[in-house]
């Protein structure tokens, strides 16, 4: 996997100008790279968010049947309903 470092530290040959093909293949590089990282963290972000919900909802509905509804707004039992 393509660090901080190799991006900062790479150097491209050329006289007056860089080689294109070098400069196409490493900005490919880390494309990839990037694309890989971005789709872990939405993944992990999603599983992240299931579980606070989850939590959540659980919390609520003890709440929910300890007080018998009188202290949760309509509004808020229907967002946690839908989650």
């Amino acid at each position: 996997m393509l660090t901080p470092i190799d991006i900062q530290s790479k150097t491209f040959k050329g006289g007056f100008g860089y080689d294109r093909k070098e400069v196409d293949s490493f900005v490919a590089e880390v494309v990839e790279n990037y694309e890989h990282i971005y789709r872990e963290n939405t993944k992990q972000l999603k599983n992240l968010y299931r579980r606070h919900f989850f939590w959540l909802r659980r919390l609520l509905m003890i709440f929910r049947s300890r007080h018998r509804k009188k202290h949760v707004s309509s509004k808020m039992m229907h967002v946690i309903e839908r989650t």
